[in-house]
């Protein structure tokens, strides 16, 4: 029997400021990520503009390595030795492994801030009239279409 070894995420102290420029590093982004980047077996690191492979003529490999980035880097190739796909969050950076419908996040590392983190986007959350409003609103298209 193989029992799969469990290595805990690594906690790598960041400013807010690095933070900002990590983030100002990536090309892309998605809800879940505030920067994508890839990183091969060699060591090579890309931000990400594409779903799936980048193709190398597609890549613009980050020469002057943020040591933030670096960081991220050694960790994802001491257990993922192929490189891959390395999503970054306000928690810390992670990849992502699985099928359509089960995809799972593998965090392998956690920030540990040093000051201030940096301003979280507020969600402003609708008022108890603004819902009971927009629940009645619903409501009554429910009604109308059930007469039709």
């Amino acid at each position: 029997m193989t029992e799969k070894l469990e290595v805990p995420p690594d906690s790598i102290g960041i400013t807010a400021a690095e933070f900002e420029e990590l983030v100002g590093l990536t090309i892309r982004c998605r809800n879940d990520a505030k920067a994508i980047f890839s990183a091969n077996c060699d060591g090579r690191l890309w931000p990400s503009t594409r779903y799936g492979k980048t193709p190398p003529s597609e890549r613009e490999y980050v020469n002057d390595v943020p040591y933030i980035l670096n960081q991220l880097k050694r960790s994802l190739l001491v257990r993922r030795m192929e490189g891959g796909r390395l999503f970054v969050d306000d928690d810390g950076a992670y990849w992502k492994e699985g099928t359509t419908g089960n995809i799972v996040k593998v965090q392998f590392a956690n920030w540990r801030w040093k000051g201030e983190p940096p301003p979280q986007d507020e969600i402003l959350m609708p008022s108890r009239d603004e819902l009971v409003a927009s629940i009645m609103k619903r409501r009554d298209v429910r009604k109308s279409k059930k007469r039709i």
